[in-house]
């Protein structure tokens, strides 16, 4: 499946200087990742991943296939990732 970029997540990208390399191998199916659904929005899931030892979180829209933003992972979202493995 092909991801674009919202305009919102290209602003964050910059800004929060994340690798698109990092965005696309946690896109690829390759990836080992978590995809937990939101709390908030049953359009979105939010992606956890880790690229070259740093912890990221994409957030999509399942339906449009749509990245919404990036950004590192918060620390509950890294204590899931350890307790899963991936960190």
């Amino acid at each position: 499946m092909k991801y674009t970029y919202g305009v919102h997540a290209k602003a964050r990208i910059v800004e929060r200087e994340i690798p698109l390399d990092a965005i696309d191998f946690l896109l690829s199916p390759k990836a080992p990742k978590l995809t937990v659904p939101s709390k908030t929005d049953p359009e979105i899931d939010l992606i956890l991943g880790v690229y070259e030892g740093k912890a990221y979180a994409i957030i999509v829209n399942h339906h449009s296939y749509k990245i919404v933003t990036v950004r590192r992972a918060r620390a509950n979202e890294e204590k899931q990732l350890k307790g899963e493995g991936f960190l």
